[in-house]
């Protein structure tokens, strides 16, 4: 009974097993297609759809031995300048799970360089952003203290005129005052 249970085991379990090499191989052979796709469209100088090629592997295929190569391109790829749709974040994502599964190598030391300098262009945007919202509220201070300076230029200049007028009866008034004195003083 022991050895109808084992080969009753046996064949149950040999169709999941193969089912699992089947898929493994089948991943690799999906793999190396979308691979072969995204060599042919960066060599066609289409880096969009060669990134997105890469970027499927990347995703959908990361038990695969092109894993790696997949990553990398993607990172490349996403920062390319022919690249109409790169994005210095999606490089930076990249790069980071790159460095992440790379063992050191030079590549992997020019990865590095690259992130670091991906974080500075990321910081001296944050600081441009930071700097524009300053000058735009400084330059809302400027607008604003120019308008209650034009306001008060125009006080002044109504209290000059108001003052001109006042100087003008005061000395209409001594002029009426000195000739009331004189007047006074004949009689």
């Amino acid at each position: 009974m022991n050895r109808i249970a084992y080969w009753i085991v046996l064949l149950a379990v040999c169709p999941a097993g193969c089912s699992f090499f089947r898929h493994v191989d089948d991943s690799e052979t999906r793999a190396r297609q979308h691979m072969l796709t995204g060599d042919s469209l960066e060599v066609s100088s289409e880096f969009a759809g060669a990134a997105l090629e890469y970027q499927m592997v990347a995703e959908l295929y990361p038990q695969t031995s092109y894993y790696p190569t997949a990553v990398r391109k993607t990172a490349v790829l996403s920062l390319h300048p022919n690249n109409p749709s790169a994005n210095d974040s999606v490089a930076q994502y990249w790069f980071a799970e790159y460095l992440r599964i790379a063992p050191p190598s030079q590549g992997r030391s020019l990865a590095e360089a690259i992130v670091h300098l991906l974080d500075r262009i990321q910081n001296l945007q944050t600081a441009a952003g930071n700097q524009h919202s300053t000058i735009d509220s400084l330059a809302s201070v400027a607008k604003r203290q120019a308008t209650e300076l034009s306001a008060r230029s125009k006080q002044v200049g109504t209290l000059e005129l108001e003052l001109k007028q006042a100087y003008e009866e005061l000395r209409k008034l001594r002029e009426v005052d000195v000739r009331i004195s004189r007047g006074r003083g004949e009689k």
